[in-house]
């Protein structure tokens, strides 16, 4: 619907600029594929989407260009660690895959491009085809200055939030780093309570939302979310706390735990509060403020 208000002849446009992009629109992702070609040539309204890496051949809908969608243009800090793309195993689609094991190839993989993120926000879906973790970075400024989020699977059933002075060391575990069920040296620790298979058969959607000093994530099998491109998702924040300590924009990436043969898909990035979660809550603050003023 916001698209419609803001751009009326989005199929005819889209058909007439990219029509590519409508002759592989299908399922849930459409939407995404839909606001990611429109970004390019929108108003600053729509123009929200400032990454977005799908992995397809010829560049799919990526944004800003088909670079992102190269594996060879990422930027690979976890020691040893080798990035592919290759067929997804649930989508038919193509998406990145983390293809070497061990707590030694641990890290981070940081966007090309996405190098002075505030304030936004950070969706993916996640296919795992081990027992161990996902994760992403933002506001990344310096080696240990930014946040760390951890999506756990079944050995950690966990997502956690730290900083990466902390719990950032390359090549290394959580556990390792006695970053993992200890509360004193993380931001937030929480069950999910989701089963998830280890046999690239269960996929997994991440968001993280991050405005100011306040930090949400949300974390849910993507079956259960009915459009992921959706303001709200229809479920509540796993994670929903405030840190200070890492203000300033800085890169933004990906980052795993020993989780060989798992998949990245539908990677995206927004700048300022993207979607309108926020504004539907600046809303009910203004309408909370005008009753006290008539009061």
């Amino acid at each position: 619907h916001q698209l419609r208000a803001i751009r009326p002849n989005w199929r005819g446009e889209l058909q007439r600029t990219h029509p590519e992009v409508m002759m592989r629109l299908s399922c849930t992702f459409c939407a995404l594929a839909v606001v990611a070609a429109l970004a390019l040539a929108a108003s600053p309204a729509a123009a929200q989407i400032v990454f977005l890496a799908d992995f397809e051949d010829g560049g799919g809908a990526a944004v800003p260009g088909p670079e992102v969608n190269d594996v060879a243009n990422w930027d690979v800090l976890a020691p040893g660690q080798i990035l592919a793309v290759e067929d997804h195993p649930t989508n038919g689609t193509q998406a990145m895959k983390i293809t070497v094991e061990g707590c030694g190839t641990s890290g981070m993989f940081m966007m090309p491009g996405v190098d002075n993120f505030t304030d936004g926000i950070v969706q993916f879906e996640m296919n795992s085809g081990d027992d161990d973790s996902f994760g992403m970075v933002f506001r990344r400024s310096a080696e240990d200055a930014g946040y760390l989020v951890f999506f756990g699977t079944v050995e950690t059933p966990a997502v956690i939030v730290a900083d990466l002075l902390t719990c950032g060391v390359q090549g290394k575990c959580f556990d390792e780093q006695t970053c993992e069920n200890n509360e004193a040296n993380t931001l937030a620790q929480v069950p999910h309570e989701m089963v998830i298979g280890i046999g690239n058969n269960t996929d997994t959607i991440g968001r993280v939302e991050v405005t100011g000093d306040r930090i949400r994530v949300w974390y849910a099998l993507l079956d259960d979310v009915a459009d992921p491109m959706a303001d709200d998702l229809g479920i509540d924040p796993l994670v929903d706390i405030t840190d200070s300590q890492f203000p300033a924009a800085g890169a933004v990436g990906l980052w795993h735990e020993s989780m060989a043969n798992s998949y990245y898909d539908n990677v995206w990035v927004t700048s300022g509060i993207g979607l309108a979660v926020e504004k539907k809550e600046e809303k009910k603050r203004k309408k909370k403020e005008k009753k006290k003023k008539k009061k």
